[in-house]
């Protein structure tokens, strides 16, 4: 302890760290890190310790021994851990048991296993009796709050649970369309560009290459069009005598 001695007039400090003395004095229970506090008023003669548990359980009382040494009395216990289930209403149906300290992943996927909650991630927040999940939708946007339809089960009784809308989200896409211009590459000869619900396309080729080009020169003009049953005959100018050649692939 920080305080192993003192007199009227000196005061002697251990050179261990408090945290380790309260193991040694407190075996079987380990102590939360850096919650162990002492505080030592010289005028009233008085040495105020405070600690918790890492089991989320009500202190012990110190003793002091032997008892013509000094008075140990109480001023604050912790509270009691929260323990059992409750239910939830969420989007008109009730959901039962879900586990009062149940971890933040847990939650999760029990949240993911109902139909109509959706992908979800939870956080939690906090330790012990006071501690909070935080909530958020990834799918499945615009959902009701959540609500607390029975929590008589809950331990300790009437421990409050509350249940509050942080920010709403949105099924409107919020990703704007990309100017054509910034998703450009520099070409020596022009290019083919599609559109795809008003995204601009990738072009897979080398080089992200997918150039056309175009001459009234070379492109083959249409005069008439025949036609003899099953046949078909195309009258026209600048039509090649290869059939590859009159054909254009983009």
């Amino acid at each position: 302890m920080p305080i192993c001695g003192l007199t009227p007039n000196a005061k002697f400090y251990c050179q261990n760290s408090s945290i380790e003395g309260v193991r040694r004095l407190f075996p079987k229970y380990q102590l939360l890190d850096n919650s162990f506090h002492i505080t030592h008023s010289p005028m009233s003669h008085t040495i105020d310790i405070s600690f918790r548990y890492t089991a989320c359980m009500s202190p012990s009382l110190i003793e002091v021994l032997p008892p013509t040494v000094g008075q140990v009395s109480s001023i604050t216990n912790a509270s009691k851990p929260v323990d059992g289930q409750y239910s939830i209403m969420f989007n008109g149906r009730l959901y039962y048991p879900i586990p009062a300290k149940i971890t933040a992943s847990n939650l999760a996927n029990l949240f993911q296993s109902f139909s109509d909650f959706g992908y979800v991630v939870v956080a939690r927040t906090g330790e012990c009796a006071q501690y909070s999940y935080t909530i958020q939708w990834l799918t499945n946007g615009q959902q009701p709050l959540i609500s607390i339809a029975n929590s008589s089960e809950v331990r300790p009784i009437d421990a409050p649970m509350i249940v509050s809308s942080i920010r709403r989200g949105s099924t409107i896409n919020v990703f704007y369309n990309l100017p054509n211009d910034i998703l450009r590459t520099y070409h020596r000869t022009p290019q083919v560009e599609v559109l795809v619900g008003g995204y601009p396309s990738y072009c897979s080729n080398e080089n992200n290459n997918c150039e056309f080009q175009w001459s009234i020169d070379h492109t083959p003009t249409i005069i008439s069009v025949e036609q003899n049953g099953t046949m078909v005959t195309i009258h026209g100018t600048e039509f090649s005598d290869e059939l590859e050649a009159n054909m254009i692939l983009i």
